[in-house]
């Protein structure tokens, strides 16, 4: 289930490493079906690791679910894995906001990474990095270390969130067991828990939100009339998409 949620995501899609480590977080089912009907397997989530969410994020030793293959993963197996911090969900941030600074300049399509990373955040990216290009007039030094973490942890509670829905959408399904379900939903619970108490509270991640498009709204006002045409319409596109 896990997997396949993934695989749909741009920001996964071409990152197995990333994608197994997410799956990890969450835990997963999986559905197989043969001769005898339809079973059910829970991989439960690994979260109460405690390396895990760091790891996540910046790299690391961590015990990681790999796929037998990369297409419908129906055999992971539980390994050890050592995640270069270039790797990490932050620093894949930070170069997709690079990324999505250059094509904002030279007025080119976004890649499908930096569209998975527009739609996996409650944040207005895509505004953000407009206001902040147009500011500096350089897509070089954007200063996305204020941001990236933030975005980072968003990404993971927003994933869990997802597939907090797909359990809420299968558990009227037969092919489902509500034993099976509940401990799954359980986990996602816990996984939730557990992010909120190693990265800081709510409260204090939502200042960071206000903060950030606060300062987001102030540099717009001040630029009111400066924008570039290519930077007017990114604006204008990131406006209706937040």
């Amino acid at each position: 289930m896990a997997w396949n949620a993934l695989k749909k995501n741009g920001l996964f899609a071409d990152d197995t490493e990333l994608a197994q480590l997410m799956m990890t977080l969450s835990g997963t089912l999986i559905l197989t079906r043969d001769a005898e009907g339809v079973h059910v397997q829970r991989l439960a989530s690994l979260v109460s690791n405690n390396n895990l969410i760091s790891a996540l994020l910046r790299g690391g030793e961590v015990r990681v679910y790999q796929c037998d293959e990369k297409v419908k993963c129906l055999q992971p197996t539980l390994t050890s894995k050592t995640i270069d911090m270039s790797h990490g969900l932050e620093s894949k941030v930070r170069d997709l906001i690079l990324d999505m600074a250059s094509h904002i300049k030279d007025n080119v399509e976004q890649s499908e990474a930096v569209k998975g990373l527009i739609e996996s955040t409650q944040y207005p990216v895509m505004k953000m990095v407009s206001v902040q290009l147009a500011f500096m007039k350089d897509s070089t030094v954007i200063d996305t270390t204020r941001y990236s973490e933030a975005i980072a942890i968003d990404i993971l509670f927003q994933y869990l969130n997802e597939n907090l829905q797909l359990i809420k959408q299968a558990a009227g399904t037969l092919q489902y067991p509500e034993a099976i379900m509940k401990e799954f939903q359980s986990d996602l619970t816990q996984a939730r828990q557990d992010l909120t108490q190693m990265e800081g509270t709510a409260h204090q991640r939502m200042s960071m939100a206000m903060q950030m498009i606060q300062e987001t709204q102030t540099i717009e006002q001040m630029l009111v009339g400066e924008f570039s045409s290519e930077l007017t319409q990114s604006l204008s596109w990131a406006n209706q998409l937040r």
